[in-house]
């Protein structure tokens, strides 16, 4: 006996004998069905597929959420002329969107559904919204990239729904015209992946022409990028780094860190191969702030990074990058949400407070100082190691930097080269096992200045106690190879 599903006119017979699951690609029949079901409150296994036999003469096919899991066959074998399937949500079938998008009929019988948890998702992009800037643009001006992806693994496009500019297959957001006047363009990206579903995101360019005389273009000789003049590698190397910070997180999978000086920041990562000691190499060159974190202010030089420090999820499934920056003269929080599974520009989102001064010693205590993060096994809370404001030692502080529980004594002392001030430090995973086995196998980055002159920006990497303990000294320190200048790693671009 067959039960009706009033609603499609569908009727849907099923083995008692599951298949494996067939996850959305190809198609499977078989004959000799026994027992029936509902296709309306049938109760199946999650990720199984069932052979079925389906009267659909004269049915409608809507374009219901969900997805296209495979073909309905014919008699002979043929597909129908409007595909579909049906998901097993919320303990229902529902049926999913045909391929073909759009109502048809047709006779089908032999055919199957895969049974399933959820059903094909669209695509997904990043970050929402985009915010790119550009000063005075011209054609083939590269605006920033705009990233997505499909968790199912389908294949997908992403195009604009705008001729002002265009989209690569990298994501490359490029202009197709020259810009004379500043304003503001909106438009969407879209995602649509081989089953015809789709996600959207808003993108927003603001162009800013300074106001002046126009010249010639043939006496203008200037790169085709607004900032490539003043954001290059040669800037870390002539203005020492001030800040440093974990892109993705102290436990994800890529170890991929973010240098700030300046307006300017680039993604560098820690090379272990030599055996000798570790090696910073860059992976990004440098950008400026606004640009790479999609910051919505129009003049990006007059963004500069005062401290950052980091922040994990109860579950350590969320890494969150805080950021403490000038923001054209006002002091702003930028706290970011970050992608693990990207090894470069991995930041999805960010959110921008301005902060009162209240809020800004709450946030960082009185001033803000270099730091980096660890999340300590032992209470699983973050723990702070900051700079000092003299810049010569290292403190173990809680979350809210208000209580330093341990601090080094004489630890740029102990160095042989004497560097006089840090700069910034990285907590990095040390994997070539110089590091003291309470340190978590961590090792801390010291962006300091030394050399002869002690003015020369160097990096070194300092052996200590790193297991964010309360109670654990700060000792003993010992130092990792030799010291390395930035302007021999940032002029010789050793990526």
């Amino acid at each position: 006996m067959m039960e009706f599903l009033t609603l499609w006119l569908i009727t849907v017979s099923f083995s008692i004998v599951p298949l494996p699951c067939l996850n959305g690609h190809g198609h499977r029949t078989a004959s000799g069905t026994s027992g029936t079901k509902s296709a309306k409150g049938g109760s199946a296994e999650k990720n199984v597929a069932y052979p079925i036999a389906i009267d659909a003469e004269n049915t409608s096919w809507t374009n219901a959420p969900g997805s296209t899991l495979g073909d309905l066959c014919t008699d002979v074998g043929k597909p129908c002329d409007v595909p579909g399937s049906i998901c097993f949500q919320k303990k229902e079938f529902v049926f999913g969107r045909s391929k073909a998008e759009s109502n048809g009929r047709c006779r089908c019988r032999h055919g199957y559904v895969e049974v399933r948890s959820t059903c094909n998702r669209p695509p997904i992009f990043m970050k929402a919204p985009y915010k790119f800037t550009a000063e005075r643009p011209t054609i083939g001006h590269s605006l920033g990239y705009i990233r997505a992806k499909d968790f199912d693994g389908n294949p997908f496009e992403v195009e604009l729904d705008t001729t002002e500019f265009n989209i690569s297959s990298t994501g490359e957001v490029t202009t197709t015209k020259t810009y004379s006047s500043s304003q503001t363009i909106s438009f969407s990206a879209v995602a649509t992946d081989s089953f015809g579903l789709h996600a959207s995101v808003p993108v927003t360019v603001n162009i800013w022409v300074p106001p002046g005389p126009d010249l010639p273009l043939s006496t203008v000789n200037a790169p085709i990028g607004p900032f490539n003049n003043f954001c290059e590698l040669s800037h870390f190397s002539q203005k020492a780094p001030e800040s440093s910070a974990f892109l993705t997180g102290p436990y994800q999978l890529y170890q991929t860190y973010l240098l700030f000086s300046g307006p300017c920041v680039l993604e560098y990562i820690v090379d272990w191969n030599d055996t000798a000691q570790p090696v910073v190499r860059v992976q990004v060159e440098p950008e400026p702030i606004a640009e790479y974190f999609n910051l919505t202010v129009i003049d990006a030089m007059r963004v500069s990074v005062l401290s950052t420090f980091s922040a994990l999820s109860a579950t350590s499934d969320m890494f969150i990058l805080n950021i403490l920056a000038n923001v054209s003269n006002k002091m702003v929080h930028i706290r970011c949400s970050t992608d693990p599974s990207l090894s470069s520009r991995a930041v999805v989102g960010c959110q921008e407070v301005e902060l009162d001064g209240h809020s800004r010693r709450v946030l960082l205590g009185s001033r803000g100082r270099a730091s980096t993060s660890q999340h300590s096994i032992g209470d699983g809370q973050i723990y702070h190691y900051v700079v000092n404001s003299n810049g010569t030692e290292i403190a173990l502080m809680d979350s809210n930097f208000t209580t330093a529980y341990q601090e080094t004594s004489g630890f740029l002392r102990l160095h042989p080269t004497r560097m006089r001030k840090i700069l910034a430090i990285q907590l990095v995973q040390d994997q070539l096992g110089n590091s003291d086995d309470r340190n978590t196998d961590g090792l801390l980055a010291v962006f300091a200045l030394g050399g002869v002159n002690k003015t020369e920006p160097y990096v070194a990497f300092a052996n200590l106690p790193l297991s964010a303990k309360p109670d654990l000294p700060l000792a003993p320190v010992s130092w990792v190879g030799q010291p390395v200048s930035l302007i021999e790693i940032f002029t010789s671009n050793n990526q």
